[in-house]
């Protein structure tokens, strides 16, 4: 019921696209090789024989290397700055570390608390030592506005409310989920927000908080509903903790008309396509 947040993976442009898509390619940190790569079974990998090369270029022609049979790109003096990946893309080590975002020194501070916490609670089975580092973390980035990032603030205050709900101290989890919410909210994260509902609402059913689990529901099903459609997976969770909550209250005949309007909204979508 409390699941743990996921961050979401990103999509990733093949490796053997056209001239005209590599800008695209270079944008989520992969490079386009000159030449068509040999596609097998529809999969478009790219395959080498030995000792057969490809150059690699970015989105203006210049080139930045060489892709080699055994997957490495190697620059012109031989060393290894880049790879071919699984999904047969061709990355380069200094654009993959480019797209990760700089931490400023608040959340670095939280990510080692974190680590501590980590360790405190998984290997030494002290429960009260990882809720003292996870709190001091959430400290670090809430101290004051601007110190984090919205995300990284939900995910410190989110991990915290997950040691506190096993502690099976609910006011406290409760709290730190509603920082986790109000962070997801304020930082546009509505996949987060939705999935930080759901964690609430673990908290809200076990004190019994019913009506209060329900107006939260609602509250993330009408962001489900605008930023992702009715038939998307995101809403399917949000849907699915709404009827949960009208259940709880008693509302079933409002509970079974939500399920039978959405089936049927879905069933409109899926014909339309």
């Amino acid at each position: 019921e409390h699941a743990a947040v996921e961050a979401e993976a990103a999509a990733e442009a093949p490796a053997n696209e056209e001239p005209a898509a590599a800008a695209a390619a270079a944008a989520n940190g992969e490079v386009a090789v000159e030449e068509e790569a040999t596609a097998e079974d529809g999969e478009g990998l790219i395959e080498l024989a030995e000792g057969e090369t490809l150059p690699v270029v970015d989105e203006a022609g210049n080139t930045l290397g060489t892709l080699h049979a055994d997957g490495r790109v190697l620059d012109d003096e031989g060393q290894e700055i880049g790879m071919l990946d699984e999904e047969g893309n061709v990355v380069l080590f200094e654009q993959q570390a480019a797209e990760e975002p700089q931490l400023s020194a608040a959340e670095e501070e939280a990510e080692q608390l974190m680590r501590q916490a980590a360790v405190a609670w998984n290997v030494q089975h002290n429960k009260d030592a990882a809720e003292k580092f996870q709190r001091k973390a959430l400290e670090a980035v809430t101290a004051k506005p601007g110190l984090a990032r919205p995300e990284i603030i939900a995910e410190v205050a989110s991990s915290l409310a997950d040691m506190l709900y096993a502690s099976d101290k609910l006011v406290d989890a409760k709290g730190a989920l509603q920082v986790a919410l109000d962070a997801a909210e304020a930082g546009g994260q509505h996949a987060l927000f939705i999935k930080l509902s759901n964690n609430m609402g673990a908290v809200l059913r076990k004190q019994e908080l019913h009506e209060e689990g329900r107006q939260l529901h609602q509250k993330a099903m009408d962001i489900a509903m605008q930023h992702f459609g009715v038939a998307h997976a995101t809403t399917t969770l949000a849907r699915g903790n709404l009827v949960d909550a009208l259940d709880q209250l008693g509302d079933r005949d409002a509970a079974r008309q939500l399920l039978t309007e959405s089936i049927e909204a879905v069933k409109k979508v899926r014909l339309e396509k």
